[in-house]
């Protein structure tokens, strides 16, 4: 089929997330990927027509108690950072798509930061060295106002 940006992507095993995942990933899981290390991109195909966008991402943190409370986010798109914020629990995260990207027709390069990524090993004992921040559920491009008739 042809590829449009409003489809949710799921990132669990068996989904279709591989090629649209770039660095900073680790294997996919049952319903989910985790971010490995201080960044993780998502590449997107180009934005179908003009118009006002958001990303949605759904994920969950890794956090450990006291010891790890939140993960901060950051997320950039081509470069350009849209939006931060910090996440306790599973997390809805929104973000507007800078305007030259939608236009330029250029494939979308989303970058997720992670100033907080740990290792669980020295928090909790876990057999698991992985730098974790987010482990990713879905990530959908919307087209805002796209709803038609009355």
């Amino acid at each position: 089929g042809v590829q449009t940006c409003a489809l949710p992507i799921c990132f669990g095993v068996g989904d279709d997330s591989r090629g649209y995942l770039g660095d900073g990933w680790s294997v996919a899981e049952s319903e989910s990927t985790w971010s490995d290390g201080p960044a993780a991109d998502v590449a997107l195909p180009p934005c179908p027509e003009p118009g006002a966008y958001v990303v949605r991402v759904i994920g969950r943190p890794f956090v450990e108690g006291a010891a790890l409370p939140k993960q901060s986010v950051e997320i950039a798109i081509n470069g350009e950072t849209v939006g931060r914020c910090a996440i306790k629990d599973y997390a809805l995260i929104e973000c507007p798509v800078p305007a030259h990207a939608v236009l330029g027709g250029q494939p979308l390069r989303i970058e997720l930061r992670f100033p907080d990524a740990t290792a669980p090993r020295p928090l909790n004992g876990a057999d698991d060295d992985r730098l974790l921040a987010l482990s990713l559920y879905r990530l959908t491009l919307e087209r805002l106002g796209a709803i038609q008739g009355g």
